[in-house]
């Protein structure tokens, strides 16, 4: 009896199977989903789209990273880290991001290269340079925030995108006054 073991653990290691860790050279990628994509987005409180008097007073903007990976089935999961202030501002040893933990689920649209998606986010923290804090989901299920956007991918490596998002009430507490609470975000995500 105790053989019985270690013979189905051989037998499973000496059987021929087919692994698929990797895409071949001759297989291409799929136009949308099935790999990790770098994305970069900018962000505008949303009352910055109400102009008044043909200008756009005093405009609260900010930029963000980060990392997303889509699954064949559409649902995709992602981190990201913004902070308020033109890039060109940016001063890494001062700077407070703001980092979100976020699903969304896209509908593709293989014909129009348009992926239109809504998901749910919450923050996990801020960091700051020294910052040894490790990031944690932060907002229980009442808490969360959302978005809805609009992906556009007329090529397989690259997407521009449009969102509207609810921010969570832990991100909403950790950006202070940098932004509002509802922000739309213009971006671009390449890979």
């Amino acid at each position: 009896m105790r053989r019985l073991p270690l013979v189905l653990a051989f037998v499973t290691l000496a059987t021929p199977a087919v692994l698929h860790a990797q895409r071949g050279f001759d297989e291409p990628y799929h136009w949308f989903a099935g790999r990790l994509k770098i994305k970069g987005h900018h962000i505008f409180d949303r009352s910055t789209f109400t102009i008044e008097d043909a200008s756009i007073p005093n405009p609260k903007v900010g930029w963000g990273v980060g990392l997303e990976y889509v699954l064949m089935s559409g649902i995709g999961f992602g981190i990201t880290g913004y902070t308020a202030g033109p890039v060109s501002d940016f001063d890494s040893n001062r700077a407070t991001v703001i980092v979100l933990a976020e699903g969304n689920y896209f509908i593709a649209i293989e014909p129009l290269r348009l992926a239109p998606y809504l998901g749910l986010h919450t923050g996990i923290g801020t960091w700051q340079k020294g910052d040894s804090r490790v990031p944690r989901l932060r907002d229980n299920l009442g808490e969360f925030g959302y978005q809805v956007g609009i992906r556009f991918q007329p090529w397989v490596y690259l997407g521009l995108d449009a969102q509207l998002r609810w921010m969570s009430d832990a991100a909403y507490r950790d950006q202070t006054a940098a932004f509002e609470r509802t922000q739309v975000l213009l971006g671009i995500t390449i890979l």
